[in-house]
């Protein structure tokens, strides 16, 4: 599922995902490790990326999550 949240990721930000990417990779493997993990998105600074585009990469990732539940 984490391989899965990460090519959305890159898909969404292309050479700029690594950041999200990084965080996704290093969440706890449960469904609350991978949401709070999910939770910190926005807040993360990104040169070039503005804030609303992680606010919806957020959501997407939560609503990818929710169709497909982890432990």
């Amino acid at each position: 599922m984490i391989a899965d949240l990460q090519q959305i990721t890159e898909d969404q930000l292309g050479n700029r995902a690594r950041k999200v990417k990084d965080l996704l990779g290093a969440a706890e493997r449960s469904r609350a490790g991978v949401l709070s993990a999910i939770d910190q998105i926005p807040s993360i600074s990104i040169l070039f990326v503005d804030a609303s585009r992680l606010e919806a990469l957020a959501n997407d990732l939560k609503a990818r999550l929710d169709a497909h539940p982890i432990a």
